[in-house]
């Protein structure tokens, strides 16, 4: 459980926010595919970070239009690069 906290708070701690949603968008791949197909990648990534609706917009429109993400109705399907650029 700790190791679990402080994996979460060292992901927001980092100071750019394109990791900050890339780890976000990471952490649901790991989920069972009927959640992860349920999960809505926006409020996800708000939910756990805080940060505002237009700035999460913002990075996952550029992530999708560079081909990094897959998302049908605003749900994440699949990433297609784990290292993606800024």
């Amino acid at each position: 459980m700790s190791n679990a906290l402080f994996t979460h708070t060292l992901q927001l701690s980092t100071s750019n926010s394109f990791e900050i949603v890339r780890n976000q968008l990471i952490e649901p791949m790991n989920e069972p595919k009927l959640l992860r197909d349920s999960l809505h990648a926006e409020k996800h990534i708000r939910s756990k970070t805080g940060k505002s609706r237009s700035g999460t917009m913002r990075i996952l429109s550029e992530r999708k239009m560079r081909g990094f993400i897959t998302m049908e109705n605003e749900m994440l399907k699949s990433i297609n690069c784990t290292y993606d650029i800024k």
